[in-house]
């Protein structure tokens, strides 16, 4: 499920759209910019009060998606080797959030050494 925030052109201003699902599928996910325009009617002669602007729409996971309580924790080992264990608290993560990962590293052989650790952030999106 995916929480939907719209962030408000000025503090006293509402609006109410429906975004068709082909504008969602963007190159730019998660954060998408979206034109809007504004029209008050104004009685008699006088002018009618109108504006446009950029709303930017963003999404998030619900605070209670199970995706922020699973754990992810991988181990195996290299036969004669080594032995390792790779720990992340959890699977989903928010923009900006600082990802804790926890690694093991145990040499099974005497003359093996660890110079280096490499780790490479993916992130794949999928719409369904």
């Amino acid at each position: 499920m995916w929480k939907w925030v719209v962030i408000p052109i000025t503090c006293c201003s509402m609006l109410a759209y429906v975004w068709g699902i082909s504008k969602l599928i963007q190159r730019i996910a998660p954060t998408s910019l979206f034109p809007g325009s504004a029209v008050a009617e104004r009685p008699g002669l006088m002018p009618n009060y109108t504006d446009k602007a950029h709303i930017r729409l963003t999404r998030y996971l619900l605070p209670s998606a199970m995706e922020y309580l699973q754990s992810l924790s991988i181990s195996n080992s290299w036969v004669n080797k080594i032995m390792y264990e790779v720990d992340i608290p959890s699977k989903a993560y928010g923009e900006g959030d600082k990802i804790p990962v926890t690694f093991r590293l145990t040499p099974i052989a005497p003359d093996i050494k660890i110079r280096s650790v490499v780790c490479v952030l993916k992130e794949y999106t999928s719409y369904t």
